[in-house]
């Protein structure tokens, strides 16, 4: 793939590194999503830095989750089963903290169809 370079590299390099801190965040954040932005952070990555793309693809805490994500479309169980145990926690603490029904209905709405789409998230070629 084509490099940028100039203005075009400095904006994707920045928007690369802000897209990975909203990823980030989105780890803690049960309806922030983690993956887009991780991999929208490899994407400006790659076509502004190939150091800071390997970089990305050898770091040790999502290094491993996006290769498998890019080169086999695969979201590991351990990575599915602690994003749902974060988001039902969260939620839970939510719900306990606003104390209103009407909120405790909405979430658990919104944590079904979370649940279902990580179930559903990147289970493979061969799955599809």
């Amino acid at each position: 793939m084509l490099q940028t370079s100039g203005v075009r590299r400095a904006v994707f390099v920045g928007v690369g590194f802000a897209c990975l801190a909203i990823g980030a965040v989105g780890v803690v954040v049960p309806l922030l999503p983690t993956t887009p932005f991780l991999l929208a952070a490899a994407y400006l990555f790659l076509r502004s830095s190939p150091r800071w793309h390997a970089w990305l693809l050898q770091n040790r805490v999502v290094g491993g989750y996006l290769r498998a994500y890019l080169e086999e479309g695969v979201v590991p169980a351990r990575t599915k089963v602690l994003a749902l145990a974060l988001l039902w926690t969260t939620l839970g603490v939510s719900v306990i903290v606003v104390g209103k029904w009407y909120v405790a209905v909405a979430l658990l709405v919104v944590g079904v169809a979370v649940t279902v789409h990580i179930v559903l998230l990147g289970r493979g070629k061969r799955g599809r």
